[in-house]
């Protein structure tokens, strides 16, 4: 069983209650300074997996046709939709009755779910049988989880759902692959995450908004492309 994927999303779903508590106890000014220290982190994650990269033209080509297939099959919409659903969203309720609002959940749903530390640690996992990246990410992702909740309502613990699934779903999909795939698709893999991270981050500075869900094919995409180049 992954044992990390069930402690990082415990954590969440813990740090996401938590942060709902204390919700009216901090200023809208400390809300917005905390939720942008998180934003900057993000970029400065996104750096350090980027860099980790092995062809920068094959990352960039998975990017762009992850985003072209995200977007022709709606990816981000049929998130919303669902969101949505989750938390029964009343009309009156100025938190959640707010595209701006929506914009920035869904790019939280992307950075827990799909995160380049995330995606490499439970692929590590499923790999080796090694949990410490995940356990050691549970940490950080509880009180990121509990800043964000802070702004953005409890609606942030729902997100450790999609989280363990997708993280299930990487650990077998890790176990299945690892014969076949080789250390420049991992590295590449990783590249992708960080470029995501990256997205997720200006998104939550406000400085660019990216429906960073429909960025998320590109993890699929990213092995075929590895190998196409270097068989070129």
């Amino acid at each position: 069983m992954p044992l990390g994927a069930m402690v990082n999303s415990g954590a969440l779903a813990i740090g996401g209650l938590a942060g709902a508590i204390i919700q009216n106890k901090l200023s809208e000014e400390t809300k917005k300074l905390l939720t942008n220290l998180m934003g900057l982190c993000a970029i400065v994650i996104a750096i350090i997996n980027i860099v980790k990269l092995h062809n920068l033209s094959t990352v960039i080509l998975s990017l762009i046709l992850g985003v072209l297939v995200g977007e022709a099959i709606k990816l981000d919409n049929r998130i919303q939709a669902i969101v949505n659903k989750i938390i029964k969203q009343d009309k009156t309720d100025v938190i959640y009755n707010n595209s701006d609002w929506m914009i920035k959940f869904c790019a939280i749903i992307t950075l827990f779910v799909a995160s380049g530390t995330g995606t490499f640690g439970i692929l590590k996992e499923g790999f080796e049988g090694d949990s410490s990246i995940l356990i050691a990410k549970a940490i950080l992702d509880f009180f990121t989880a509990c800043i964000f909740a802070s702004s953005l309502g409890k609606a942030v613990a729902f997100i450790s759902i999609p989280q363990f699934c997708i993280y299930l779903i990487l650990f077998y999909f890790a176990r299945l692959i690892f014969p076949i795939i080789n250390e420049h698709q991992i590295m590449n893999f990783n590249a992708i995450g960080g470029l995501i991270d990256l997205a997720i981050g200006l998104t939550i500075l406000n400085i660019k908004k990216f429906k960073t869900i429909n960025f998320l094919p590109a993890f699929i995409i990213v092995f075929p492309v590895t190998l196409f180049f270097e068989y070129l």
